[in-house]
């Protein structure tokens, strides 16, 4: 038997929330061919995880937004317009802090300088923003007690919005960060670069 398998990856040609509905669609495919029960969706607004829940309503979808300080707004009220919508439709809502960034950030801003989680960040995003948000949403998602470690998950994240990422992840907890592993990558954007200031 050979120690190798070869699947495909959707690459879309540009990053951006023109590529939701294929990657909802690619990704929920994954899950029932899979027998993936959970897929966690970043998303400020909610609309991205109402999507994946009307496409594939035997699977669990937990929809992570924002914290709660964000400096949005319109983001801010766009999450709580959807809220329950997403309950009604059996959609969990998790808010929480950005685990790859939360104080970080708030010491970056105040002192300057560069800091461990802004590096491993970037470092994500060199694959795709959504490759960053998609792990990091699992974390929150581990954290707040909604997956576990112990089963594989379908993260789904964007860039500006909408989804254009996929990725399979053995998912963690926030503490145990290097347990994670990306297992395999569904779809992505085709991307060059960090597209933003170090954050």
């Amino acid at each position: 038997m050979a120690d190798f398998e070869t699947k495909n990856i959707t690459y879309f040609k540009t990053p951006g929330k023109v590529n939701t509905e294929k990657t909802v669609e690619l990704a929920t495919t994954y899950a029932k061919e899979n027998n993936i029960k959970q897929i966690v969706v970043a998303t400020y607004s909610g609309e991205t995880a109402l999507k994946v829940k009307e496409k594939a309503p035997d699977l669990e979808v937990i929809a992570v937004t924002l914290h709660a300080g964000t400096n949005s707004k319109e983001k801010k009220e766009a999450w709580e317009k959807n809220l329950e919508k997403l309950k009604e439709k059996g959609v969990i809502p998790v808010r929480g802090v950005q685990s790859l960034s939360g104080v970080e950030r708030a010491m970056h801003k105040r002192y300057g300088g560069m800091f461990p989680l802004m590096l491993l960040s970037d470092a994500l995003r060199l694959l795709s923003d959504g490759a960053k948000v998609g792990v990091e949403v699992s974390l929150m998602a581990a954290d707040a007690g909604y997956i576990s470690p112990d089963k594989e998950v379908i993260s789904i994240a964007g860039t500006g919005g909408g989804a254009d990422t996929a990725l399979l992840l053995k998912p963690t907890y926030t503490t145990k960060l290097f347990e994670l592993g990306i297992k395999e990558i569904i779809c992505m954007p085709k991307q060059v670069g960090v597209s933003h200031e170090a954050r």
